[in-house]
């Protein structure tokens, strides 16, 4: 049983009272009408008792409950299962089909049988704007029974239609209020007169007549349980209204993908740049000396130095920064490193004797390029390694060669004295720019005259990567002795300038990324408004705010995602030609690596920009009511 006890409605800062204590009773069936002028309190009246508004004063009792009294579940509840709407100009969303409208919050399993009753079964499957003024009329008659409510509330449902149409739509409630409460608002007083068990009058506020005075109370015990929604009605409604806007998030998906574009080439390259370095390293660095000197040149001082590196200080301290290291490389640490000559190529120990640099290998070296006379086969013949036929002035002047340059002749078997033993140089070599042998320059010889003196610098040419780790394991152990891996110098450089150039491009990329993310929030902001009526239709129809909020994030969400695949496709296509050009320039092979992590990456990005872009728009469809919601043009 549905109660009014003393209600009065006075808007705030209005001084017109627009109902003015109001009691009435209603049974829990019959067609009542009320009727009144324009501005008499009609709409407010059915408003309040639909519990879309609340009174400024009196209670509404819903059997044993206080319509105001009930929390925000309870009152969901009371939307959802307790009351229905149908309204003058229809409230039915246009990219919705007929059943999607009617069954918007819960299946109905009789619904064939629902649309059959209001004779629009073969209109079914039909978008809604495709619809006469009656059929749309029946369908938000469909939609209000589809929930089985105890009361509907219909507020001028014939005010659209013509006279055939209204006196059908009368017809159709006056069957229906044989077991439910039909309360009509209208004008109409001529269709009030001929469906109406009950007819109130409104003026001013105030009831000036009631048909029905003596009605018998019958409370019952208004019982409550949770709305809940299902996963697939919330998706259909995300879906069918992305599809609805195409053209407009065609161009969001497109404008938001610029910036996730340029991200993922900058990540793809900057990542496959390292993974190529390090394929480099095993393949190829690998074999490239590790240098080790009785004085060795901190390199990460000098990369600070390059690059500005800065690392915590503090002000009122003078930090001691050493450039060179002085190794004290003993005949331990030298039977240490011919102990792991099975895991290299070629040991090269460099001996300065009289001014003079003779690197002694401990084979014969068959990766270089013979280019005049002959390789080494006797114990006191020297190979001259040059590089493009140049070599050190220093190298030259410290045999008593002094001239700026000889012929291959005057140098093949050049003979001097070092310690008293005489060395001849039978052949000049030379080896290319990119060979692992490039920083060999000088005297080679094979046979270690000098074996019982401590040698300036050693070279140790790893067979492979697998070896490489081996020998960097012995040398290990030795912490107070530094060592230089050029192939691990080569890489940290390398790795470091581009690093810095991937995070100035970063930044560039987060910059498109943010206004892209300012772009969602308007876009977001626009669509609330654009939907404030079909929000309030949600929540007349008992949905939850959270829901709603399921809504507007899913639709969101599904953006980002979209826009994470496009992105992702975009660049897999450009990879082809990108890492083509990138070969050409580099020498190596899938520079910009597209691979499941880069997919992970701008998928997470994109969908978490797409939430924080919309979370303020979504944050007001929580502050918008119902009533509000309902008269926004």
């Amino acid at each position: 049983m549905l109660i009014l006890k003393n209600i009065s409605k006075q808007y705030e800062g209005s001084k017109t009272i627009v109902l003015n204590n109001i009691n009435l009773k209603f049974e829990n069936h019959g067609l009542i009408c009320i009727l009144g002028p324009s501005g008499c309190g009609k709409s407010t009246l059915l408003n309040l008792i639909g519990g879309l508004d609340y009174p400024t004063e009196g209670d509404i009792l819903v059997d044993d409950a206080i319509l105001g009294s009930l929390n925000k579940k309870d009152l969901d509840y009371y939307h959802n299962k307790y009351v229905g709407f149908i309204y003058q100009n229809y409230n039915l969303i246009n990219y919705l089909n007929v059943v999607d409208n009617i069954e918007l919050i819960n299946k109905n399993k009789r619904i064939d049988e629902l649309l059959d009753y209001l004779h629009i079964k073969d209109k079914k499957h039909q978008k809604v704007n495709n619809l006469s003024g009656g059929e749309k009329q029946r369908v938000a008659i469909a939609r209000c029974l589809s929930n089985d409510p105890s009361v509907l509330l219909c507020d001028e449902p014939t005010g659209a239609l013509d006279i055939k149409t209204s006196n059908e739509i009368m017809e159709l409630l006056k069957n229906i209020s044989k077991k439910k409460l039909v309360i009509v608002v209208t004008h109409n007083e001529e269709l009030a007169l001929q469906y109406a068990d009950r007819i109130i009058r409104l003026e001013d506020g105030c009831v000036i007549s009631d048909s029905k005075k003596i009605i018998k109370n019958v409370i019952n015990k208004y019982n409550y349980s949770k709305v809940k929604v299902s996963r697939r009605k919330i998706f259909n409604i995300i879906k069918k209204n992305i599809i609805s806007k195409y053209k407009r998030n065609i161009l969001s998906v497109a404008a938001f993908s610029v910036g996730l574009i340029s991200l993922s080439l900058v990540l793809g390259i900057s990542s496959g740049f390292n993974k190529a370095l390090e394929k480099e390293e095993k393949d190829s660095l690998s074999k490239y000396p590790i240098y080790i000197s009785k004085t060795s040149t901190n390199l990460d001082n000098s990369l600070e130095e390059i690059f500005d590196f800065k690392k915590e200080t503090d002000d009122n301290y003078i930090y001691a920064k050493s450039e060179t290291h002085e190794n004290e490389i003993t005949e331990e640490y030298i039977n240490e490193l011919n102990s792991i000559k099975e895991n290299t190529n070629y040991i090269v120990k460099a001996y300065l004797i009289n001014n003079a640099l003779i690197n002694v290998v401990n084979k014969k070296i068959d990766d270089l390029n013979i280019i005049a006379g002959s390789n080494l086969s006797k114990e006191n013949e020297l190979l001259l390694v040059v590089n493009n036929n140049r070599i050190n002035t220093e190298i030259l002047k410290s045999i008593n060669l002094k001239k700026e340059k000889y012929s291959y002749d005057e140098l093949v078997g050049y003979e001097f004295k070092l310690k008293k033993k005489t060395y001849k140089i039978v052949g000049i070599a030379s080896t290319s720019e990119d060979s692992y042998l490039y920083d060999l320059t000088g005297l080679l010889s094979i046979s270690d005259y000098f074996d019982k003196e401590i040698p300036s610098a050693f070279f140790l040419y790893p067979k492979d990567y697998e070896n490489k780790q081996i020998i960097l394991k012995h040398l290990d152990k030795y912490k107070d002795i530094e060592y230089t891996d050029y192939s691990t110098t080569i890489k940290k450089l390398s790795t470091t300038i581009v690093d810095a150039v991937s995070m100035v491009l970063l930044c560039f990329s987060m910059i498109a990324l943010l206004v892209s993310t300012i772009m969602i929030g308007i876009i977001s902001y626009i669509s609330v408004l654009e939907r404030i009526k079909e929000i309030g239709l949600f929540k007349s129809l008992g949905l939850s705010n959270r829901y709603i909020k399921y809504i507007f994030v899913g639709e969101n969400i599904a953006l980002g995602y979209i826009s994470s695949l496009v992105s992702y496709s975009v660049i897999k296509l450009l990879s082809i030609p990108i890492n083509n050009l990138l070969q050409n320039l580099t020498g190596m092979s899938n520079i910009l690596l597209i691979d499941s992590n880069l997919l992970f990456i701008i998928l997470i990005v994109s969908i978490s920009l797409n939430i924080i872009g919309s979370y303020f728009p979504i944050r007001k469809t929580k502050k918008l009511k119902i009533i509000d919601c309902m008269k926004y043009e």
